[in-house]
Parts: C-alpha cells; structure tokens; sequence
C-alpha cells in the first residue's frame, strides 16, 4: 500500500511540475570557431532544426537567431522563440517522437553556417508535451475517469505483489470508443500516458549528470590525433573523470576506448594514440559524477593516409610541393606532422614551407619553422637502427639567439633530444648531426623550436636540402659496435655511406672517429674529413682525408680484444712523396705509434701494419699526420677501405 500511494504520488507531481511548463526552451553552447578558440563577446548566427524519427529524419520546424556570446564563449537562445523559417514550433506533436534537435552555427555572426550538431532531445520537450496533457486535468485524482481502485490492503491487490504493473491498468476510453493499454483519461477527455510519464520521471536523472562539451579534433595524424572538452558543470556531486572515448561506431562510451584527463570542471585536451591510418573514427568528451557519465557532441574524423616508412639514404630539398610565390605559403611538405604544440598554432606561424631564395639553400623554397613545437620528419623504417642515423642539413637563424632542437620522438610521443643549434652567423649554414648517442625507442626525427635570450616570443628556423644517411660504422656483418666500441671483430669501413656531398672536402666525418689530439690549432676546413674524390679513393668517391698535424682515432675496441694479435689492411695515397702517416695506439693520453707509413709512389697503395710489438694499455687505433722533409706545413694523406682484424 505504501509503495501505491508513492507511485501515485510521484506521477501527480510530474503532472504538477509539467503543467507549469513555458511554450518554449532553452538552449545553452560553447562556441569556438575554426581554430578552437573561445568565440567570446561576440555575434554568433544560430539555425536550429526539430528533426522527427531520427538523427537525419523529417525536418518539422526551422528558426534562426542571431546572439552575444558572454565572456566564457556561451550563448543562450529561447527555442520557440526565434524567426520562424518553416514550420509552427505550437504545432509539433511531442507524443509523436523521437525528436532530435539540430543546431547550426556562424562564428562570424552571419548565416554561413559551417558547425552542425545533432543531438536526440531529452527533457524539454517532453515537458512540453506534458504541459499540453495537463490542460485537460484539474489535478485532482478524483477527477479522474476509468481511475484504477486503491486497494486499502496487499491483500487486495490482484497479483498480490504489493505493486502495481501497467498491466495491472485500465484501458482507457475515447470518444470514439478505442483505448489504449497504460493510458488514463482525464474529465476534459486529455490524456495522459502513463509510459511517457514514467520514461520522463527516469530522464529528470539527466538534470543531475555533468554537463560536457567536445571540442574539434585537430593535429589528426595516421595513429593519433588531439581532441578535448569543457566540463561545463558538475551536476549533482564532483566530477571524477573526464576526458574523450572513442571507436569506429556511432556513440562510443567508457566502456572501450578512452582518456583520463583529470576530475573537476574546466577545459582539457586529450591526446588519443593508437588509430589505425586512413579510418574514420567517433569521439566525444565524457564527464563521471555520482549519478553517472554524462557525454558531449559527438564529432567524426578520418586518420591520414599512411605514409610509407622512409628507408635511407632520404632527401628534401622542399622545392616540388607549390609553385606558390606568397612568402608564407601555408604548404607543408607530404608526411611532416606538428606532433606537439608548445603556443597555441595559427595558419599563420605553423611550420610551412617559406618562398624566399636568399633563405633557401638550393632553390626558392625552405622549411620555416616559427613558434615553441615539434615538428616530425616521416617515419624511419623499425629495421634502421637510430644509432647509425647520420643527419645532413643547411639551417638559416636569422638573429643569434634563435635555438632549434634536433631529437626524435619516441612512442609515447615524447620528444627527446639529442642536440641543440645555435649557429654562430645568419646565414645558412651546413649541419651535420649524428644519433650514435640515441638509446630510446623512437624512429621519427624531428626538430623543436626553443628560445634564445632578451625578450624574443618566436624562434625563426628556416631548414633547407635535409639528408638522411645510414652510416656504419661497424663493417661487415660479423662486427657488432655498440656504444661507439667495437665489439668484434673483423671491423671493416670504405667511407661511402656517410654523405652524398659532392664537394671536396665534405666536412664530415665518419660516426664514432674521433680527433683525440691536435699539434696545431684547427680549422672547419683543415680537420679530418671525407674526402669526395673518386682518383683518390680505392673504392667508391670517398676517402678519409688527414690534412694537418694531429691524432686522429678509430672507434674503440673491446677490453677482450688483445692488440697484440691485430692486423690492419687499409688503402693510403700520399700525395706527395714526403708526407708520412703514423698508424699506433691512442692510450686515453698518449699516442704510442707503432708503424710509421712513407710510400714511394703518390699512388694509392695497398698497406699492412701488424701490431705484434705493442705492448702498452690503449684499445684504440689512431692515425697521426708527420711532415716529411722539405718546408711542408701539412702532411695530406688519403686513407680507405680499412680493415681490421685477428692476425693469422
């Protein structure tokens, strides 16, 4: 009896609460315009749409507004009480539903409305339509026709279930002598549905969830893209969780993919990994509290294309992506993606290639790069080992304190550096960056504006005529290096895997080769280098070219490798018949030669150096340019095709 009277109780009050319901609703949105800015104090052009039967159904009425945003970006309009554009807001049936609200928004305050929303109506309209019911009904339950008999007792009850079903109704009688299962007719011959009331009475729950907002996915990539959301309010009770789910079907929820960003009210963004190249996914931001999870819009996005893992060597001049003569052209190069901003980004100071010849390398075009964050070359194929990665480039920094980061991005999506340039000029200057220091797990090299000194916003980079190398320092397929040391042995190096550069002197040197001394200070232009002379070389274009007085070493050997027992083969031309080359041992300290070198012929001759007599502590092998007699200042020899390995 009890449980009776509170059902009866509890529908009158919705009758009540309904009653008193307006001939219109309100309608509350966030507004951020294309680049996910807060639309604040501003104009805004709004359509809004009531859709029967689905999300796509029967448009029944259509009315426009045009409304101030408030500080926080948020507008209000009275649905029903817009300029009428096609139906009678009076006239729709809410018994008649579903109804679905569509809304369509200009940021620019006009009627070109580019942000469409649709969403299933809750609430509102079905107090409206409750409204209309209770016209009929004065509100007293003896007024009620075909009401059902309360039993004074459970035993009375007919199913003596101490509750009653809609089974358990009278159906009620129209004039036209139907009735309908769950329907009570009221003395003005209004009806009301009992299901509706109930189906009502579960969605006031609504009103206690938190109320979210999604905001638009950007930076969408092949495996990852940024969305977000503003926890509007918390409803009844703290938020404990935020953030977005998503999946390849309509309406994710928590229950499969998603983020946790956080709990409290506010905006967040949420990075989402893990997506599949060339799909289109659903996303929409989520808020938990007591009662349960409230959901956002829903927004769809299609992931890029995948972009085919580079295999080295790779070039990029920037020269074949636009024939556009706009300084800025607002061109990226294919496969390069802003992977995480520091600033918020405009079109305007995204990284874009730049049409300027004077701050281009080779041709008209270079790779500017602007504000705070990281910009990713495409993926190096997983077989390249990152350690072996040799970085070639010509980089302009048109004021001194301007900084650029050079890394790799791991998996996670965490920018680790490697190295920072600061040149010394402003002009463009050739760089040459090697990764034999790497030891995460990334294969996507990427650069990262910073900040110099004084008060400078922006950091200018602009990047031209990039090459990718694999350099191997390790020989054959027998020799394994880490860490710079040889491992194992044999250990072989022809110098033609570094560098493409077709300049002499190239000024780089090969990975893990080290200029441990020098007897006279050196220049860019007089230390050890390749040497891109093919006369010179025994194979390939490439030499090792040692020009002025100084000790130059291999990559260490392993503490179980005896020096003793070594033999080294190599290739030498010694341009002139008095230069001399010492071959020996680099102890940490000291150079112990063990052999010196003086060809009789300026040749490329073939030379062998055992190293049965050394008996020091050194593991690494050294060369070291001697001047010869005469007046020579320098001492020019021309090494290749080296090979260490165990005496036989």
């Amino acid at each position: 009896m009890k449980r009776l009277t509170t059902l009866i109780i509890l529908l009158l009050s919705a009758i009540a609460l309904f009653a008193q319901a307006p001939g219109r609703f309100s309608y509350q949105a966030a507004v951020r315009n294309a680049r996910n800015i807060i639309v604040a104090d501003a104009p805004v052009g709004v359509r809004v749409s009531i859709l029967q039967g689905c999300a796509d159904g029967n448009v029944v009425y259509v009315e426009t507004h045009t409304v101030y945003t408030n500080s926080n970006g948020l507008l209000t309009v009275e649905i029903g009480g817009g300029k009428v554009e096609q139906g009678r807001f009076e006239g729709i049936d809410w018994a008649n539903g579903p109804y679905f609200l569509k809304t369509e928004t200009d940021p620019d305050g006009g009627s070109n409305y580019g942000v469409t929303i649709t969403q299933q109506l809750l609430s509102v309209p079905y107090a409206l339509y409750a409204n209309e019911a209770a016209n009929g009904f004065s509100g007293d339950y003896n007024d009620l026709k075909n009401k059902p008999m309360i039993p004074q007792s459970v035993g009375e009850l007919a199913n003596d279930a101490g509750y009653i079903t809609l089974g358990d109704l009278p159906n009620s009688s129209k004039s036209d002598g139907t009735g309908a299962s769950g329907v009570v007719q009221t003395a003005a011959c209004g009806e009301i549905d009992l299901c509706v009331l109930a189906d009502q009475l579960t969605r006031m729950e609504t009103a206690l969830l938190p109320t979210v907002t999604t905001s638009a996915v950007n930076d969408i990539m092949e495996n990852m893209a940024v969305c977000g959301g503003d926890v509007m309010d918390s409803g009844l009770g703290t938020v404990t969780g935020r953030g977005v789910c998503w999946g390849t079907e309509h309406n994710p929820t928590v229950d499969g993919n998603h983020t946790s960003n956080g709990t409290g009210t506010g905006a967040f963004t949420s990075q989402v990994s893990g997506l599949v190249a060339n799909t289109t996914y659903y996303i929409r931001s989520y808020a938990t509290n007591s009662v349960g999870t409230a959901y956002g819009e829903e927004f769809s996005f299609t992931t890029a294309a995948a972009c085919a893992a580079i295999m080295l060597p790779y070039s990029d001049n920037f020269d074949s992506y636009t024939t556009s003569t706009t300084m800025a052209t607002g061109v990226e190069p294919e496969c390069w993606t802003q992977v995480l901003e520091d600033v918020t980004m405009t079109d305007a100071n995204r990284p874009q290639l730049c049409y300027r010849s004077d701050y281009a390398h080779s041709g008209n075009y270079s790779l500017r790069l602007v504000n705070r964050g990281v910009y990713a070359m495409p993926v190096l194929d997983h077989s390249i080992d990152m350690r072996s990665v040799r970085l070639e480039m010509y980089v302009r920094q048109p004021k001194a304190v301007y900084r650029l980061q050079v890394g790799v991005v791991n998996e996670n999506g965490d920018f680790e550096m490697v190295t920072e340039i600061n040149n010394t000029g402003t002009e463009m200057e050739h760089v040459t960056i090697d990764f034999s220091s790497y030891t995460g797990n990334g294969h996507r090299i990427a650069f990262r504006n910073t900040l110099g000194g004084a008060n400078y916003v922006y950091s200018y980079n602009y990047i031209d005529d990039i090459g990718l190398y694999v350099v191997n320092p390790v020989g054959g397929d027998t020799t394994e290096v880490n860490n710079c040391t040889i491992q194992t042995l044999p250990f072989s190096e022809n110098f033609d895997g570094y560098t493409t550069s077709t300049v002499a002197s190239t000024g780089v040197q090969p990975v893990c080769w080290e200029l441990v001394q020098e007897d006279v200070a050196m220049t860019d232009a007089s230390r050890p280098q390749l040497f891109y002379k093919s006369s010179f070389a025994h194979s390939g274009d490439y030499t090792l070219k040692m020009q002025n007085r100084c000790v130059y070493a291999m990559p260490a050997l392993s503490e179980e490798i005896e020096i003793n027992q070594l033999r080294l083969e190599m290739y030498l031309r010694q341009a002139n018949a008095a230069y001399q080359l010492e071959v020996g041992v680099w102890d940490g300290q000291e150079f112990v030669p063990v052999k010196r070198i003086n060809n009789s012929t300026t040749n490329v001759e073939y030379v062998v150096c055992d190293f049965t007599g050394f008996t020091g502590t050194g593991h690494r092998i050294a060369f070291r340019n001697v001047l010869g007699s005469g007046n020579y200042v320098y001492s020019y020899n021309y090494i290749d095709d080296i090979t260490l390995k165990i005496r036989d």
